[in-house]
Order: structure tokens, then sequence, then C-alpha cells
């Protein structure tokens, strides 16, 4: 597995506004097909903050894991392989340039699914 950190420019109302474009669902992250969604909306305190984690399931069996890193406007991104199976080095390269592109949207804009 591994994981990656990604600053959200803005505060954690940035960070809530990304996480819910990531419940909201692609199809592809990294031009490969989600097979699955999981979201979890609470912290680990049992709280709901609207950054809790969510867990896309892709083709293949492999999974990428998102959540708030720490009680600031940073997201942390966990990448894990299929068992068995491995992430290669582009692989992994795709998955993080998509989850930087859509954390760096301007969500003011109207692009959240609502």
């Amino acid at each position: 597995m591994s994981c990656h950190r990604f600053e959200v420019a803005g505060d954690v109302q940035e960070l809530q506004y990304a996480m819910k474009m990531f419940r909201c669902g692609f199809k592809t992250i990294g031009g490969i097909r989600v097979e699955d969604i999981i979201t979890d909306h609470t912290n680990e305190a049992g709280v709901s903050s609207g950054c809790g984690a969510v867990e896309y399931r892709l083709e293949g069996g492999s999974a990428v894991t998102m959540k708030q890193a720490g009680s600031g406007s940073a997201l942390e991104i966990c990448i894990s392989a299929a068992d068995g199976g491995s992430i290669t080095a582009d692989m992994e390269k795709r998955i993080c340039a998509d989850i930087e592109n859509i954390v760096n949207i301007d969500y003011r804009a109207g692009y959240c699914c609502e």
C-alpha cells in the first residue's frame, strides 16, 4: 500500500467540497474502471464531519481510499493492490494525477454534484 498527501487550497470547507466530489463518484480513476464506492461520513470519534473516508474499489480488485489527513485541509490518499496483485508506478502516477486534478477544481464554480 502506498499513501500520498495532497494539500487542498483553502480551508477545511474546501476539503469538504473535494470529499463531496469523491462521494458523488467517478466511473474511472487513473484510467481504471471504478466497480464500487464505499463511503463513511464519520471520523474516528464517530462524529459526522463531511470529510469521512471514501474508498473506490477498482477493476481488478485494487482500491483507492481518500480521507482527511489530521484536522487540517490536507487529503490523504492510500492506494492498495488486489490480493496477489500490484500497482505499477504508472498506475499510481495516473491515479494521483486524477485526484490532484479533482482536488484543484474550483468548487465555487458549481461543478459539485447535488
